[in-house]
């Protein structure tokens, strides 16, 4: 992505995802730091389960649009920057026990 909507989904790419998965259990608070530009300042906070999980089920829809519905999300998207949002495969999946974000098992489906 480019311009001032860049950002970097870089927790995800670890090669130890025990260290983030605690068990399968609770998710820690956060998992590393996300770099997000705005109006040309670089701004890093925490990246945090709560949107890691708002992203999952947003790539969840996107995903389950027919063919001609993504087509149109697509067009509708181009330029944005979301292009390589959507193309995004999360390594590991949140869902949601009790009200608490949790940990999904290996292979667990959409949430």
């Amino acid at each position: 992505m480019t311009g001032d909507r860049t950002f970097k989904l870089g927790s995800d790419t670890t090669s130890e995802p025990g260290r983030y998965l605690k068990s399968l259990g609770e998710p820690r608070r956060g998992a590393g730091l996300v770099d997000s530009n705005y109006r040309n300042v670089t701004i890093s906070s925490s990246a945090r389960p709560y949107t890691y999980w708002m992203l999952q089920r947003s790539l969840d829809a996107y995903r389950e649009l027919d063919a001609v519905s993504k087509s149109s999300a697509d067009t509708a998207l181009a330029g944005t920057g979301w292009e390589e949002v959507l193309a995004f495969e999360p390594r590991h999946r949140l869902g949601k026990q009790n009200y608490q974000l949790i940990w999904e098992s290996p292979g667990a489906g959409s949430a």
